[in-house]
């Protein structure tokens, strides 16, 4: 059986940090997957901004957006093939690009755009 560590993350290799360009790894933090940047989180990281994402989080943001064009929710395996990529400038501050729609999500604390 497989630990939750071993299991390959929903968003494994898709999420880049906008400030040095690293992809954010997977930990798990209390029984939930959250995401950090790698070059952050290493010994003598070249990151200098600690961003914290919660894998249901971005889950439940992608599924919005779903639920709103096509009135309905994806599956795991669906979800990893659906989003290209998701760019973070802030823990608040996201860019998601999804493979079926032209415009991305846009996610901010002052605007939301779905």
């Amino acid at each position: 059986m497989k630990s939750e560590e071993s299991v390959v993350a929903l968003f494994s290799k898709k999420i880049k940090c906008a400030h040095c360009g690293g992809n954010f790894k997977s930990k798990m933090q209390r029984g939930k997957r959250i995401y950090l940047c790698s070059r952050y989180d290493a010994r003598n990281g070249s990151c200098n901004k600690r961003v914290a994402l919660f894998e249901q989080f971005l889950i439940d943001v992608i599924n919005k957006r779903y639920e709103i064009k096509w009135g309905r929710v994806l599956d795991e395996d669906e979800m990893r093939d659906k989003v290209v990529e998701i760019n973070v400038e802030e823990k608040n501050v996201f860019r998601i690009r999804l493979a079926d729609f032209e415009e991305d999500i846009i996610y901010s604390e002052n605007k939301y755009v779905f």
